[in-house]
């Protein structure tokens, strides 16, 4: 038994029954699906909308319960919401969080993607996946458990921020305050699964450079897209390489090429042509390794070629790999109460994407865990959904979490 998991006694786990049952005395299933609806209501896609809408909503919903809860902006209309509950009896803080935005709905819906439609068990809308009703599960989990007379020990702190899917505003608001925790707890859609860690993302912008001319009278033309062409296959050779090394529970890095975009006309050799490029990171890979290895590439393609490259390769993200240990307490805790839930064993595994994990765990010291209804196959399609089964059954798994924390 190490120090970070500890055996529940037989008292312990009576007074986590006892507070489940007063908090469920209050569990409407209307009132779950009312604040889902509510949020999902909300358009929060940037850049066309910010987050103000649907944080004002979250506020709203706490506040005529007589919960404070305070915006925290990151930008002007990208306002975090957080919030502070106080349990019956001391002992440490738990920390929920989800993040308010969505993606742009995108073509192929076949309905309105902000009015959310309940089908065959299912609820329809931009962001019912990722990750608004993730989001109304640990609202009304804290809501539940403030009717009933905060029956946890410690603090419950409810973080739902702004940004997550661009460029973390939000979060980097929020660890300016440096807010400790003893745990947290993601609502990303697992599918209830248990995630204890997911692979960092780093994202680069290459720009090869060329000469621009009349494509009529260029005899020795200096084409950016030419020479772009020649990088390329050295970036997917170093995908290769690093598909080589995998971590047990993460898997393997990886390097992907997502976006091209060169000349200005038809008939102009072009000066310029842009790759976006998408790195997922292991632990203990760094800022310098990574970009050293992009360089490397393009040494190669100039050494292929026999010449040099012109170019810019600008870092615009760099967020690490989180993993927390599969002993952890708070692993522990929520295995527990998803089995409880779910009558199943939870699988202990990786989370496909990457999100908030990096800013508890690695930037505030939070140990950290990923589990929410929905699935990450259904984020960013058209008619998203999540199977409203899962949904309840997120705030029985986070009321069990938070009554035996």
């Amino acid at each position: 038994m190490t120090e970070h998991s500890k055996p529940y006694s037989e008292q312990q786990n009576r007074n986590a029954e006892a507070a489940m049952g007063q908090v469920f005395r209050f569990y409407r299933e209307a009132e779950l699906r009312s604040i889902a609806e509510q949020l999902l209501r909300c358009p929060s896609d940037y850049p066309r909308y910010g987050e103000e809408e649907a944080a004002r909503k979250v506020q709203q919903l706490l506040q005529q319960e007589g919960i404070d809860a305070q915006l925290q902006y990151a930008a002007p209309g990208r306002p975090n919401v957080v919030a502070r509950l106080k349990g019956a009896k001391p002992g440490r803080a738990l920390l929920f969080n989800g993040h308010l935005d969505v993606v742009p709905p995108g073509e192929g819906w076949t309905a309105d993607p902000y009015e959310p439609v309940m089908r065959d068990g299912r609820l329809f809308a931009r962001g019912a996946a990722d990750m608004k009703c993730g989001v109304a599960a640990l609202l009304y989990t804290a809501i539940l458990f403030h009717r009933a007379g905060n029956p946890f020990a410690g603090e419950l702190i409810l973080l739902f921020n702004a940004d997550e899917e661009r460029e973390n505003a939000g979060m980097l608001r929020f660890v300016q305050d440096a807010v400790q925790a003893d745990g947290a707890l993601i609502a990303e859609p697992t599918g209830l699964q248990l995630c204890i860690g997911h692979r960092g993302v780093a994202r680069y912008r290459l720009t090869a450079l060329g000469q621009s001319a009349h494509a009529a009278f260029a005899d020795h033309p200096d084409n950016a897209i030419v020479h772009m062409a020649r990088l390329i296959p050295e970036l997917s050779a170093l995908d290769g390489e690093l598909r080589h090394t995998r971590h047990p529970l993460l898997g393997s890095a990886s390097l992907s090429v997502t976006q091209i975009s060169g000349g200005s006309a038809p008939n102009m050799i072009p000066d310029s042509c842009v790759v976006e490029i998408d790195r997922r990171l292991l632990p203990g890979e760094t800022e310098e390794n990574v970009r050293q290895q992009i360089v490397d590439s393009i040494e190669r393609a100039a050494r292929v070629y026999s010449g040099t490259f012109r170019y810019r390769l600008d870092n615009y993200l760099f967020l690490p790999a989180s993993l927390t240990e599969e002993h952890h307490d708070i692993v522990k805790t929520l295995r527990d109460a998803i089995q409880e839930t779910s009558g199943a064993l939870p699988i202990v595994e990786a989370f496909g994407a990457t999100c908030e994990a990096h800013f508890f765990a690695n930037t505030l010291g939070i140990p950290t865990v990923i589990c929410g209804p929905g699935h990450l196959e259904q984020a960013h399609t058209p008619d998203e959904y999540v199977r409203w089964s899962e949904v309840e059954d997120a705030v029985k798994c986070y009321a069990g979490l938070l009554a035996r924390w």
